[in-house]
């Protein structure tokens, strides 16, 4: 399969850490636009010092693996206590299906 542990991984790791800066920039930016603006955005939470770092990329076979490598890496991340997070997820399942899957 595209994408799998045996397919083609087309995605390095630094075009996925691109990818998602330019995606907080992007943030960054209309929350500003908003605070100047005088309204309330929804990211006004996500601070302007915030960065992007992408640790890993692993490319997996199942969402049942792709479900334990993240909540592998949140408990990891958790651990470490780096304080407030913002979790940014690419995913075709729903919502509450999210939910019930990752804590």
């Amino acid at each position: 399969k595209p994408g799998s542990s045996r397919g083609q991984k087309n995605l390095s790791l630094k075009q996925c850490e691109s990818v998602y800066r330019q995606l907080l920039e992007s943030i960054q930016e209309l929350s500003a636009e908003s605070e100047a603006s005088g309204q309330t955005s929804e990211y006004s939470s996500i601070s302007p010092a915030s960065s992007c770092n992408v640790a890993s990329l692993k490319f997996v076979d199942s969402d049942d693996r792709a479900f334990t490598g993240v909540n592998e890496a949140l408990n990891s991340y958790a651990a470490k206590n780096h304080g407030p997070t913002f979790l940014l997820l690419n995913s075709s399942k729903p919502l509450q299906q999210l939910r019930r899957a990752i804590p």
